[in-house]
């Protein structure tokens, strides 16, 4: 059985995603997590890159890989632009250049964000960030009053109110650097589409999944649900079913 790995969005601590792990267990799939290092402020740590958490995905997976496990990852919002460099690393293509076996073969973008080649997600914004997000010493931050009704915009006003709350600052170097390798190009791509989503509307969801296309010149499997940003919250059986389907297909 495959195991999935999850990589956060932005301003998102891994145990954002605890209630969701314990949906997908009840679905019999077992799921990582990753600690993605622009989240939060570390102790003894300075804000980390959009490499750092490239490579602490590629930490992460490396060991399941080399143990014969088949690894799915799924990309959540920002978490897409790591996982994509990611795969410089961890693609059977990148693998087997390492003298290795295996790699990941499936990623599934959920409303993720995918970049081309030298295009940061900085730049994508246009260069300045939304109102409710808010810059001090390399780090953003949410306004949870502004911030709740958009991310977690299909749930009640006190659900979405309380996620918010739990939401992290996020490093500012981690959204200006630079994507350097393609790696949609070297796998399997799946994309979910969610189709009341606020934070990245569907139309640009679509251009993404346009420009895998173009790039790697395959197709992109295109699942949508109808779900704000964050169906791992206001979705979770919804969603659960449709990665079982992706995982054992």
């Amino acid at each position: 059985m495959a195991i999935i790995v999850l990589v956060p969005g932005s301003f998102a601590p891994a145990d954002l995603y605890t209630d969701f792990v314990e949906v997908i267990a009840k679905a019999g799939l077992e799921t990582v997590v990753v600690d993605t290092p622009s989240v939060g402020r570390r102790e003894g740590k300075g804000p980390a890159t959009m490499t750092d958490d490239a490579n602490e995905i590629s930490r992460v997976v490396s060991p399941l890989i080399d143990q014969g496990k088949e690894v799915v990852l799924v990309a959540h919002s920002y978490g897409g632009i790591p996982t994509t460099q990611s795969l410089e690393r961890l693609s059977p293509k990148a693998r087997g250049a390492q003298g290795k076996s295996g790699g990941v073969l499936k990623v599934i973008y959920l409303t993720a964000v995918v970049l081309q080649v030298g295009m940061s997600n900085f730049e994508l914004f246009g260069g300045t960030m939304p109102d409710f997000v808010s810059v001090a010493d390399d780090y953003m931050s949410l306004s949870v009053e502004a911030n709740a009704p958009l991310t977690f915009s299909d749930l009640p006003e006190d659900k979405a109110l309380m996620w918010a709350n739990r939401m992290s600052v996020h490093s500012t170097l981690s959204f200006k650097e630079k994507l350097t390798y393609p790696g949609y190009n070297d796998v399997q791509v799946h994309y979910i589409l969610c189709e009341e989503d606020k934070i990245i509307p569907p139309q640009f969801q679509q251009a993404m999944i346009d420009l895998i296309k173009a790039s790697s010149g395959n197709e992109v499997q295109v699942h949508s649900i109808n779900s704000g940003h964050c169906p791992t919250h206001s979705q979770p059986d919804n969603l659960v079913n449709i990665l079982k389907k992706i995982v054992q297909g």
